[in-house]
């Protein structure tokens, strides 16, 4: 106290000076306590419900196909060694065996498909990453037969049953999310195998009904969108959810920590190392205005997805977004899914260009020659900002027709070893793989 006691006004201030250096770390304490406490208060944004199912579900069908296939006697090739050589007799064991699945399916495309929500991680466990297992089994199966019938030269007959399989594959879809899309891609690939020998070898009559199918299955095509603002809605319940689980700072940390090691493994390699910063952007935003943030990015998505293809997106993250909910596949995910779009589009003017050489004895010289006897309209390239297909003849019996792959760019009707691969075209004659077939 004498320090204080020694000059009267000088002792108050030199007390003054230090209750204030005292006061000033305590006064910053407790507005950083503050803000942290307001930046986490409790999250609650209001979804609505998830798309009603439908009383009679031709999911059930489709899982119960599903089942058949795998409980196949006679396996399909697709299901087996592809370098083993199969002979003809192979080939019909596994069309007989693939009868009650073929049935099983048909029931299903007769009535309305809704899947199962992803909201909230009470029912993940219940739409069920398994489905998408069974359902490629189930297209393998199909496509493995319809083989058998394209020996036997029953045309018609194999190519009913790729569309099924290619209608089950788009149907898959409804009501979903981004993830139920990528599902969709990978079971269409599986219906595209040796689908344009097939279509070649069909008459007109038929030519005419597998384009008129064609034409309605295209209808059942997601629009983006759509999948896109439920995908919104299912990634900020996550974000929600993920808030209540987490406990301190060192278990914050870790979950991130695990995080970006889980996206390295799905995406590819990220940081090499933890980001100290990142972590602590992150721990301290405003996670009100990031789960807001969240709904108005995938929301902005959903308009935006509704024009042509383009890179990058618009739309960004908000500041504060932990990695698992970044936006660095969503880019790709609509190219997948717009490249399915472009190989049913370009298998429809194909058909329709088929039914025209048979009636003609030539190839049209333009697209719009097609229009309205062939096809009602000639659809457009969501990779170049929705312009018609490339199409060319050479002579009256060869044509080229192709369309631009994701990466935007014209590589003048190169194709890939699969379509929409990075650095080629989207191409007639090369939309699905083709498997020899044992000779009659």
């Amino acid at each position: 106290m004498r320090l204080f006691q020694r000059k009267g006004k000088f002792s108050k201030a030199r007390l003054c000076t230090c209750l204030g250096c005292l006061g000033l770390p305590v006064l910053l304490l407790i507005t950083l306590f503050t803000i942290y406490s307001w930046h986490n208060r409790p999250v609650n944004i209001v979804i609505g419900d998830p798309p009603a199912l439908p009383a009679v579900n031709a999911r059930d069908d489709f899982l119960n196909a599903g089942y058949l296939a795998r409980n196949m006697i006679n396996k399909s090739i697709f299901d087996s060694d592809h370098k083993k050589t199969y002979t003809r007799a192979e080939y019909a064991d596994c069309a007989r065996s693939a009868v009650p699945v073929v049935e099983a399916l048909q029931i299903g495309l007769t009535k309305p498909y809704t899947a199962i929500s992803r909201r909230g991680p009470e029912v993940i466990d219940q739409s069920n990453d398994s489905d998408i297992a069974i359902y490629r089994d189930l297209a393998k199966a199909v496509a493995g037969a319809a083989l058998h019938y394209d020996i036997l030269g029953e045309h018609a007959r194999a190519m009913d049953m790729r569309l099924d399989c290619l209608e089950m594959a788009l149907m898959i879809a409804t009501g979903g999310s981004t993830r139920d899309a990528l599902n969709s891609s990978d079971v269409a690939t599986i219906a595209f195998y040796n689908i344009e020998y097939n279509l070649k070898m069909l008459t007109s009559k038929q030519l005419a009904d597998a384009s008129e199918r064609l034409n309605r299955i295209r209808k059942k095509l997601v629009d983006y969108g759509s999948l896109m603002a439920e995908e919104g809605n299912i990634n900020v319940l996550m974000y929600q959810d993920s808030l209540k689980r987490e406990g301190g700072w060192r278990e914050r940390f870790k979950r991130y920590h695990h995080d970006l090691h889980f996206l390295d493994n799905i995406i590819g390699p990220g940081p090499k190392q933890v980001e100290w910063w990142e972590f602590i952007k992150i721990d301290w935003a405003d996670k009100n205005a990031v789960a807001q943030g969240i709904q108005k990015f995938y929301n902005g998505l959903s308009s935006e997805f509704q024009g042509p293809f383009h890179r990058p997106l618009k739309k960004q993250m908000p500041l504060g977004t932990p990695p698992l909910f970044g936006s660095d596949t969503v880019n790709d995910a609509w190219g997948i899914h717009l490249v399915l779009q472009s190989k049913i589009d370009l298998l429809r003017i194909e058909l329709a260009l088929h039914q025209y050489k048979a009636d003609n004895k030539r190839f049209p010289q333009t697209l719009a020659e097609l229009v309205p006897k062939y096809i009602p309209v000639v659809p457009v390239d969501p990779f170049n900002n929705n312009s018609p297909y490339i199409y060319t003849v050479r002579g009256d019996l060869r044509i080229s027709l192709y369309g631009l792959g994701p990466d935007m760019i014209d590589h003048k009707g190169t194709p890939g070893q699969f379509s929409g691969q990075k650095g080629f075209d989207i191409v007639t004659q090369k939309l699905g793989q083709t498997i020899g077939l044992p000779e009659k």
